[in-house]
């Protein structure tokens, strides 16, 4: 067995992804072993699925979603959907670039946006520049690194217009200064009236 999934009806709290990271530790391994002169690369590893991380599952396989999730798909017309997002590093702090493709013919608020600090540590990753549709604004928010996850309500919802696409961008304010490494993984979820939409997992690294 190379891979131990743990998977939980809820989201770990902070006590409970201590515990998780010390079984981790413990348990975890990644070693050479000899099978009569044939060398082999042998690890195990262990992962934790919980509620985001199955409605993340259910929203990307639809055909699995509908049937056990209905309510992550109310519409039956027409699709709304987050492209690829893009990051500008052009500026002093991380832009975050976001885009939605809307076909459906209903208008959707959004009222908060959250962001998940999964990792931070040293690596390099890229993310190319695209520009497809012009920003609306830019929404500016500080990271609190010590939490796992930093909810932002929005005051104001955003107007998603019926069959009309949205972009617009998210900025961290001091996020340099902040961060306690030059490289980080954050995934954000964003919540609108009647359903809930994930990234994958960004990384980033400061160079």
């Amino acid at each position: 067995m190379e891979k131990f999934i743990l998977v939980t009806p809820d989201d770990f709290q902070m006590a409970q992804m201590q515990w998780f990271h010390q079984v981790k530790e413990k348990y975890e391994y990644k070693k050479i072993i000899d099978f009569g002169g044939i060398y082999r690369m042998m690890y195990f590893t262990i992962e934790h699925w919980g509620h985001s991380r199955i409605t993340e599952l259910m929203l990307k396989n639809e055909e699995i979603g509908r049937k056990y999730y209905p309510d992550l798909f109310p519409y039956d017309k027409g699709k709304f959907k987050l492209l690829q997002p893009t990051i500008d590093t052009d500026s002093k702090d991380p832009v975050f670039d976001f885009r939605f493709a809307n076909s459906t013919p209903d208008i959707h608020l959004l009222s908060l946006i959250e962001v998940q600090i999964e990792e931070v540590y040293t690596g390099l990753y890229g993310f190319p520049k695209n520009k497809l549709l012009r920003s609306s604004g830019t929404l500016s928010f500080k990271l609190d690194f010590n939490k796992e996850i930093n909810r932002f309500e929005l005051p104001d919802p955003i107007i998603f217009k019926a069959n009309e696409p949205m972009r617009f961008k998210l900025r961290f304010k001091d996020f340099k200064e902040d961060c306690p490494g030059n490289t980080f993984r954050l995934k954000f979820w964003f919540h609108f009236d009647q359903f809930v939409i994930p990234t994958d997992s960004i990384s980033f690294v400061f160079l």
